[in-house]
């Protein structure tokens, strides 16, 4: 996707997050209230820290992901059990203290109607304040359970259309969870998948049930030109003289798959290994 800079310092990210002992902890919020985020004319891929909707109905957006997209500076003081985040970009600072339903915009005291939380060792902050604050228009479609960001004045169109594509993005948002999980021919569980055995278990965890092996996914749903390829198809590839691999489009010209040399990853279609062995594409949804 389009990328709008890396952040220009991250001083106390750690590892996936930022993590902060007894703050608070979002305990109460329904990891089934997904969300999916647009940044101006590209969805924004939150790998495996997925946006949500917390008990306000506000989104709630991993901070670092956040900031790598907006380029933002980010840093933290802690006091006691209370840690407070500044967030900088163009002459404005955001502060935001954990468990706290306030905040200041440039030394302004600011009320907030809902809290920063932790989930799995992440912080995560509410994407319109923040966005707001930083000068950016925010639009909520609740029909595509969609927040639209933009940081150009401009008005975008939603990417994301109707419910199938909805579930196509929480399909790679998903996928991406076993980045790294090991090879295992015939494998079929987060311990180790082989290509059809990993698609299988994605899918059938959005209820979409599919054949075992790559060469029978060929033949199930309807084609889908390289062109317009949207996150969720099913991506084929001849490795063997057949049909004999299967991945997950992406996005940005990109699948995720069960590799033999590096398990779960995410590659170019246009890669020297996987683009001149790409046979075509299935829409399932």
């Amino acid at each position: 996707m389009k990328k709008f800079g890396k952040c220009m310092l991250l001083t106390t990210l750690l590892g996936a997050g930022l993590v902060f002992g007894n703050s608070q902890v979002d305990a109460s919020s329904s990891s089934s209230n997904s969300v999916n985020v647009q940044l101006n004319d590209s969805l924004v891929n939150f790998e495996d820290a997925s946006p949500f909707l917390d008990n306000n109905a506000r989104t709630q957006v991993p901070l670092r992901k956040l900031a790598e997209e907006m380029n933002y500076t980010v840093s933290s003081s802690k006091s006691g059990s209370t840690t407070t985040v500044t967030i900088k970009k163009n002459g404005t600072t955001i502060k935001i203290k954990t468990g706290s339903t306030t905040a200041t915009v440039n030394g302004k005291s600011v009320s907030l109607d809902t809290q920063v939380f932790i989930r799995d060792s992440r912080t995560y902050v509410p994407l319109r304040f923040v966005s707001e604050a930083m000068g950016s228009d925010v639009v909520w479609k609740k029909s595509y359970s969609l927040v639209m960001v933009s940081t150009t004045g401009k008005t975008y169109s939603p990417i994301l259309v109707g419910n199938d594509h909805v579930k196509g993005t929480s399909i790679v948002q998903e996928a991406t969870k076993y980045i790294g999980t090991p090879y295992v021919y015939g494998g079929s569980t987060p311990s180790g998948f082989d290509c059809s055995g990993f698609v299988k278990y994605v899918f059938e965890k959005h209820n979409v049930s599919l054949p075992r092996t790559a060469a029978s996914m060929y033949n199930t749903g309807t084609s889908v030109s390289k062109s317009n390829l949207k996150q969720g198809d099913l991506v084929f590839f001849n490795t063997t003289g057949t049909v004999s691999h299967v991945g997950i489009y992406v996005g940005n010209n990109s699948f995720i798959s069960a590799t033999t040399s590096s398990g779960i990853k995410i590659d170019s279609l246009s890669n020297t290994y996987w683009g001149p062995k790409y046979v075509g594409a299935r829409s399932v949804l």
